[in-house]
């Protein structure tokens, strides 16, 4: 059986995985343009950022008492069953990850907005505020009070193949040192990590496809790599990736659940760095825009004033 520790690190390490920002193409960039190169590049950093925060967090929560979170990544705040030596491994360790993204790094001659300006620099805002360069984006990207943000979901997740073990089986609420419950998330979250680590496969074919062979997400501008509601050759690929994995889960209604969380997790940041799409299909139109600036840009329906798609019907969101 394996030990409390190990079962930890895996729970822990699945959520890890989860928010890796790939999916559905809203700028349409030529292939091999700096611009193309920049965008895919910065989707590799985020990838190895969410890695690198999984790491640090296992390695902290590896020295915990139990299977909630002990190492707080949003905050750096570890609870007092943490001794001080492991805290502030965990605290030098987040600070390494944060150094690291560094999405300005292979910038050339593409600059914020020609990537499509991803990210939401005010999630308190209603509607999408764009950063005012990829600097401010990048202490976006790693500020751990986004609750949409890398650093928030790694640390939820985690805790919710736990939770639904102990639900599978009947056991109190909060029950988080149950043997049966520990074997389970352990083996669910490596069917979870499993899965997880396919879907991230299958959406880098797609977005990166420019000849209809993975998906076509390349040159498409429409959302045809979208986790949620995928088609064509990028749903087979997850298909087989799902058949592969999630056949070997212990509570396979639980882990059908998590894998929709993993889904929506992993389309919302595809929203982020790639599907900032003009849903008026006006190609003159940028894709960029900053929502309550009265002038109707990229994603927005409309602009407070500027309303005329919707008869002056705006919400403070910029939707109709």
């Amino acid at each position: 059986m394996a030990s409390r520790r190990n079962r930890k690190v895996v729970v822990a390490g699945v959520a890890a995985l989860l928010v890796i920002a790939t999916g559905a193409q809203g700028l349409v960039i030529d292939f091999g343009t700096d611009a193309q190169k920049h965008r895919r590049d910065i989707s590799k950093q985020l990838s190895k950022y969410i890695f690198c925060l999984g790491k640090v967090g296992i390695t902290c929560e590896k020295k915990g008492a139990h299977t909630g979170t002990e190492c707080d990544l949003t905050d750096g705040s570890t609870a007092a069953t943490i001794d001080s030596a492991t805290a502030g491994k965990f605290t030098a360790g987040l600070a390494q990850c944060d150094g690291k993204f560094v999405p300005q790094k292979k910038q050339k001659t593409s600059d914020y907005q020609q990537i499509g300006c991803p990210g939401d620099c005010d999630e308190g805002a209603p509607g999408i505020q764009q950063c005012a360069d990829l600097n401010a984006y990048d202490a976006n990207v790693t500020d751990g009070s986004n609750s949409e943000g890398a650093k928030s979901q790694v640390t939820g997740l985690g805790v919710v193949i736990g939770a639904n073990c102990v639900n599978h089986l009947g056991l109190p609420a909060g029950t988080s040192a149950d043997e049966e419950a520990m074997d389970c998330a352990l083996n669910d979250a490596k069917v979870l990590v499993k899965y997880a680590k396919g879907v991230n496969k299958c959406t880098e074919l797609c977005e990166n496809d420019y000849k209809d062979k993975k998906g076509n997400g390349g040159p498409n501008d429409d959302p045809v790599c979208d986790v949620t509601n995928p088609s064509g050759a990028y749903a087979d690929c997850l298909a087989k990736k799902a058949d592969k994995a999630l056949d070997k889960a212990i509570a396979p209604g639980n882990s059908g659940f998590i894998v929709g969380l993993i889904n929506t997790a992993l389309n919302d940041a595809s929203q982020d760095l790639f599907n900032k799409d003009d849903p008026t299909t006006d190609p003159d139109v940028n894709v960029c825009g900053t929502c309550g600036d009265n002038v109707r840009e990229g994603s927005e329906e409309c602009d407070g004033s500027d309303d005329a798609a919707c008869s002056g019907s705006c919400t403070a969101a910029c939707a109709c």
